[in-house]
């Protein structure tokens, strides 16, 4: 059985809460399940994204790298796409003011409709950014790398990031994947794992 790329974001605040995500009863994969947001990577068109769209700097990186990539380039802008169409959060950094942030449809409401084609058309992602608004994949810090148990008929060879925020925001979870949202401390959602049997997926 092949293993699928994936990339996942742990987004981090300032209280040293994580963002974690409930999946769906019907959702194929872990089902009910809480993860971080996170998907598959579509190696053909996150690695075509343009560079000049970003705030990417190869030899600034000390990557994970997976068989098959050259960069984690690919990588980061996979997990900014999942981020961005299971969390609504969006990663850029303004380029005239020099400043990094975590937009959310609570800033700006035509993120909703821009999730919406994210979704259908994964290349679509690239047109939310230009020469002022470049996709912030210097936040995204290497973490990880995880391959999903032998027993699950589903596998993954995950790459996960830290994304240290320090704005407070609303996330909006895509209630077609996911059933719910939550910020907390790690130690309880592991205390919630044993405690309330509410299985936690990493």
């Amino acid at each position: 059985m092949s293993l699928k790329i994936a990339a996942t974001t742990i987004l981090r605040n300032e209280a040293r809460e994580v963002l974690m995500l409930k999946r769906g009863a019907t959702a194929k994969f872990m089902p009910n399940s809480l993860v971080f947001p996170g998907g598959i990577v579509e190696p053909k068109i996150d690695a075509s994204f343009p560079e000049s769209k970003t705030n990417y700097e190869e030899k600034n990186y000390d990557g994970i790298l997976l068989n098959g990539f050259k960069n984690d380039f690919p990588l980061r802008v996979g997990a900014a796409r999942e981020l961005f169409e299971e969390a609504g959060v969006l990663l850029v950094f303004d380029v005239n003011v020099r400043e990094c942030k975590a937009l959310t449809p609570e800033h700006d409401k035509s993120l909703n409709e821009w999730r919406k084609k994210v979704r259908e058309d994964p290349i679509k992602f690239s047109q939310l950014f230009g020469s002022s608004l470049k996709l912030d994949v210097d936040a995204l810090i290497p973490w990880s790398n995880w391959l999903t148990p032998a027993s699950y008929n589903r596998r993954f060879d995950t790459v996960f990031f830290v994304v240290p925020i320090t704005e407070t925001i609303t996330e909006e979870f895509c209630e077609r994947e996911m059933a719910g949202a939550k910020w907390d401390i790690p130690s309880h959602f592991i205390e919630r794992n044993y405690g309330e049997g509410l299985f936690l997926f990493y």
